[in-house]
């Protein structure tokens, strides 16, 4: 019973008589494993869920009864008091004679244990934990230098500036990477520019002369594994510095970077035929692993490790099977742990799957949840924040099942603190009145980004898919032919296919598995744009058009703005993807038509891939909501919140080796 439990799937445990005739269950009487407290918290929790046959469930008798073991819970108003809290109870029993590495802290998600091992570490609690390796910051800056060393625009340099023994700050890094923009020259070229640059600060002239010294005889064609190799070990004081520091987060630091070593050498030959700089082939694999998540095997502690007296970090799914004297279940803030449900990338075919698959994915979550209060053997101490960055936290509704063991106070309701703005390397935004839709798109999905790209100014080098490139290949084609029809000129196909052509040597996935099918698929699209469109339309040249608010001024430019032989004018958005409803641009469409057109304007949105044409019609509250978004993020600049907002898509972002981790992002 405790088995199916802990790791059977619940349609099998549900399914057990049915696929085997004559089964019987035959549930197990004795706990050898905890203390009661802690049994008694897991069997409370056991009777309200749904696996197996709650019924008849009488429950387990403790074997270990000498003591009664302890369970206990913690309310804080953020996460910075929460884990201060745990670390004090983790600091005490450590006293009392449990050694820290008899003592975990379990968690839902990588992204959290990354957060709360910095604060346990601040607080002084040693802990082993690797987690997601490319996202550590000690990793994060080498891969930043590589980064430096064979993107164009040297955005790695936001980065690497930051280094002790460089000291270049965001102002130096951003001047220079701007004028050796403006000079068209790459690296290594660039580095010997630094005494042309007027306006550098002494330190920062410095910093980078070192760069310069320490990057000496790094080329086109060295790979990665040599580039690193040879800074680590032969020019700068990087590893040095690092090797130095005895304490137990400085060989965590340590033993990440022997992890990325040895990942690095794994590929340190590029196959046969490359024709990017294998540096970049590097990166290009990391970022492909990152998006397919196939780095879990890099997060295991080498072998060595076992016998550090440090707190172990896991996630719930790798606490199965373990023990441990004392267990910390922290974050049991609701949207915390259940994770909200998302959006199926790829949905299955209606009436593939039975239609109780969501109350599967419930029970999963509950069986985790066990798995968690189960592992403890004496202590089990359990914490949550009424707020976990803007947003406040209701409890999580699990804890509901232990109310008679706990205190009051565990479900103290949401609160919603303010937050100050987010420091961001001295630089400022500009204070300016007028916001374009794309750029405040940018911010809405990542603050960061936006920091990079319009205050930095960094140059955006695409690290699209190669689906986002042939999408970005069809909308370039899409722009140039609109501008056509609003000039008067009528193309033919041939024409269009001639200009595709030309569009896809420069923006689309070239030598790629899959490119004669990217290919067609984008000219369908084309084809779909020509076949949509009536010759007896007249096609207007979009105005730039505003929405105001109390905030700022929000501009854009419609796609289309078509009027009909019967006098009908509409304006229309055009989108090589499926039809979002309600997008925030959405809302501009239809407040920015009004304005100019009247309010017999039609506003509809084209999906050239679904071959479909829908109309936007919001009520009033939602076009206020949706601009108020817009007004939302110019507020947010203004007061310099540039956070970063962490995404499975970060690996695709041209900025992602300069960011800070996630870990950094409560």
């Amino acid at each position: 019973m405790v088995h199916i439990l802990g790791a059977g799937q619940p349609r099998n445990v549900r399914e057990f008589p049915v696929n085997f005739p004559g089964a019987q269950r035959l549930a197990l009487g004795t706990n050898y494993r905890s203390r009661p407290a802690v049994v008694n918290s897991f069997e409370a929790f056991a009777k309200t869920m749904s696996v197996g046959d709650a019924s008849n469930f009488g429950g387990w008798q403790a074997h270990r009864d000498d003591q009664s073991g302890t369970v206990t819970i913690d309310v804080a108003e953020n996460l910075d008091g929460e884990i201060a809290t745990l670390a004090q109870h983790i600091q005490c029993l450590h006293d009392e004679g449990i050694p820290f590495l008899d003592q975990a802290v379990l968690c839902g998600s990588h992204t959290n244990l990354g957060r709360i091992a910095t604060r346990l570490e601040a607080e002084q609690i040693p802990v082993l934990y690797i987690g997601d390796l490319f996202e550590r910051e000690e990793v994060r800056d080498l891969l930043a230098l590589i980064a430096f060393t064979c993107e164009a625009g040297g955005a790695g340099l936001i980065r690497v500036g930051q280094f002790p023994e460089y000291r270049i700050s965001s102002e130096d890094a951003v001047q220079f990477l701007q004028y050796v923009r403006s000079q068209e020259v790459r690296f290594p070229d660039f580095l010997y520019l630094v005494d042309e640059i007027d306006g550098l600060s002494e330190e920062g002239r410095a910093g980078l002369t070192l760069l310069q010294e320490n990057l000496t005889g790094v080329g086109y064609s060295m790979t990665a594994w040599t580039m690193l190799t040879q800074y680590l070990f032969n020019n700068s004081e990087l590893f040095r510095r690092i090797l130095n520091d005895s304490s137990v987060s400085g060989l965590q630091r340590q033993l990440a970077i022997h992890q990325f070593l040895a990942f690095i050498y794994a590929y340190r030959t590029p196959p046969e035929g490359l024709s990017i700089d294998p540096k970049r082939w590097f990166l290009e694999t990391v970022r492909r692993l990152q998006m397919l998540r196939e780095t879990k095997q890099l997060r295991v502690a080498p072998e060595g490790a076992e016998a550090i007296d440090a707190v172990r970090l896991l996630t719930l799914h790798a606490s199965k099977g373990l023990e441990y004297g004392a267990v910390y279940l922290p974050v049991l803030g609701r949207g915390k742990f259940p994770f909200p449900r998302q959006g199926q990338r790829c949905p299955p075919p209606a009436g593939m799957l039975p239609e109780e698959m969501d109350q599967w994915q419930d029970a999963e979550e509950a069986c985790l949840f066990f798995v968690a209060l189960s592992r403890a053997r004496d202590q089990l101490f359990l914490s949550r924040a009424t707020s976990y960055g803007k947003q406040g936290s209701n409890h999580l509704l699990f804890l509901d099942a232990l109310r008679e063991l706990l205190p009051p106070g565990y479900d103290a309701e949401a609160k919603r603190p303010l937050v100050a703005a987010t420091p961001n390397e001295g630089v400022a935004a500009e204070n300016d009145a007028q916001y374009h839709a794309n750029d405040l798109g940018t911010y809405l999905r990542c603050p960061r980004r936006y920091l990079y790209r319009h205050i930095f100014d960094l140059a955006s080098n695409s690290q699209d898919t190669a689906y986002g490139q042939m999408h970005a290949s069809v909308r370039e084609v899409l722009s140039w032919h609109h501008k056509s029809l609003e000039q008067g000129n009528e193309l033919t196909r041939s024409e269009i296919e001639q200009r595709f052509e030309a569009v896809w040597e420069e923006l689309g996935p070239q030598d790629h598995a899959f490119e004669d099918m990217y290919r067609e698929y984008g000219a369908s699209m084309l084809q779909v744009a020509v076949e949509m469109r009536s010759p007896d339309d007249h096609y207007h040249e979009p105005q730039t058009w505003s929405v105001e608010h109390p905030a700022g001024t929000i501009l854009f430019k419609p796609d289309q703005v078509i009027t009909k032989p019967d006098g009908q004018k509409i304006v229309r958005r055009v989108t090589t993807g499926k039809i979002k409803e309600d997008e925030n641009i959405d809302a501009l469409y239809s407040v920015g038509a009004t304005q100019a057109l009247g309010d017999d304007v039609t506003v509809d949105v084209q999906s050239l891939s679904s071959n479909e044409t829908l109309p936007i019609a919001m009520s009033t509250r939602k076009l206020e909501t949706r601009v108020s978004r817009y007004g939302r993020a110019i507020k947010s600049i203004q007061e310099s919140e540039f956070g970063p907002n962490p995404s499975p898509w970060c690996p695709s972002c041209p900025y992602y080796f300069i960011c800070p981790s996630p870990q950094e992002a409560f």
